[in-house]
C-alpha cells in the first residue's frame, strides 16, 4: 500500500491579516507534490502568546496524528512546525523558510519546543533583505540544504512564484 503525503502549511504572526504567502506555496507544493494532500493551518497567534502557539503546534499535530506528514513553515511557522514535528510520528520533513532559528528565535524555541532530540529531516531558507528575520538567523544547524533568496520577508513569496516554486522544487528533491 502506497502511503500519501500530507502537508500542513502554517502561517507566520500577523500573515493572516496581511500578506499571506501561504496561497501561493499551496499552488507550488501542488505542482510539485500533485499526489499530497495539503492544508493550511489558520489559527491567529501573536508575538509571546506561547499559550496561542501551543495551540497551533495541537492542531497541527492533531490533524498529522498517523499520517505521513511534511510541515511547512513560513517565519514564526517554521519554529511551530519544528516543534510540532516532535511530537508527530511519522513526519518526513521539515521546511523553515525565513524561520528565525538562531536570532530571536531561540527563546521561542525554549518556549516551544525545549528539546529537539528527534532528528528530524529540515531544510531552510533566508531571504536577504528580510527585515523581520536576518537571513543569517535563518540556518538550522542540522539542515539538509539552506538557501538565501534575492527578497525581503514576504514581497517575494506573495507577489511571485519564483521563489515559492523553488521551496517546493528543493522540498520535493529531498522529501519525496
Amino acid at each position: 500500500e502506497e502511503m500519501t503525503l500530507d502537508i500542513y502549511l502554517i502561517h507566520g504572526i500577523k500573515s493572516v491579516m496581511r500578506q499571506n504567502p501561504l496561497p501561493h506555496l499551496r499552488a507550488s507544493f501542488g505542482r510539485s507534490f500533485p499526489e499530497a494532500t495539503i492544508t493550511e493551518v489558520h489559527r491567529q497567534y501573536w508575538w509571546w502568546h506561547y499559550d496561542t502557539m501551543r495551540e497551533v503546534i495541537r492542531d497541527v499535530v492533531s490533524v498529522a496524528e498517523g499520517r505521513d506528514s511534511l510541515l511547512v513553515g513560513h517565519s514564526m511557522g517554521g519554529l511551530i512546525a519544528l516543534a510540532a514535528a516532535q511530537e508527530i510520528p511519522r513526519v518526513r520533513g521539515v521546511v523553515m523558510i525565513f524561520s528565525p532559528y538562531t536570532t530571536h528565535g531561540g527563546k521561542f524555541r525554549r518556549e516551544l519546543a525545549p528539546k529537539e532530540d528527534k532528528d528530524v529531516p529540515i531544510i531552510s531558507f533566508g531571504a536577504a533583505f528580510d527585515h523581520v528575520v536576518p537571513y543569517y538567523g535563518t540556518r538550522h544547524p542540522r539542515s539538509l540544504q539552506h538557501e538565501i533568496f534575492w527578497t525581503d520577508h514576504v514581497f517575494g513569496l506573495t507577489k511571485t512564484h519564483r521563489y515559492t516554486d523553488r521551496i517546493a522544487h528543493i522540498a520535493a528533491q529531498h522529501f519525496l
